[in-house]
């Protein structure tokens, strides 16, 4: 199993990626300058390394799915694991990848390709 804090990731308008791991939310608040990058996004992709029931309770990504929804701007999701219902806005990088060893191994390129996927999906 991917471990908590695999990657968490926010990807604002254009190309403009932000990640951090292991960020409280404290952090990315002041990171955030008062939530202003959401809000003028047109898309938000944010992640976790085990997306789960617990994933919206005191973490970054339900302080991103708050401020997203808030402001009707369409969130995505990529995560190491994702243990929630599957969706065409979530990508898990162990079902991209042919191992959990390889998602773990490499990544970024997990990462690049989900975030290829997440685009792809966000613009069609």
């Amino acid at each position: 199993m991917v471990e908590d804090g695999f990657l968490e990731i926010a990807l604002f308008t254009f190309i403009v990626v932000t990640i951090g791991i292991g960020l409280t939310i404290f952090e990315f608040k002041k990171m955030m300058k008062d939530e202003e990058k959401i809000k003028k996004a047109d898309c938000v992709i944010t992640g976790e390394g085990s997306f789960d029931s617990q994933s919206f309770s005191g973490k970054v990504v339900g302080y991103i799915a708050d401020v997203a929804q808030r402001n009707n701007v369409p969130m995505m999701i990529a995560c190491g694991v994702n243990e929630n219902a599957d969706s065409p806005s979530i990508i898990s990088l162990v079902d991209l990848a042919p191992s959990v060893e390889s998602a773990k191994s490499e990544s970024g390129k997990w990462l690049i390709e989900a975030g290829k996927q997440l685009a792809t999906t966000f613009h069609d």
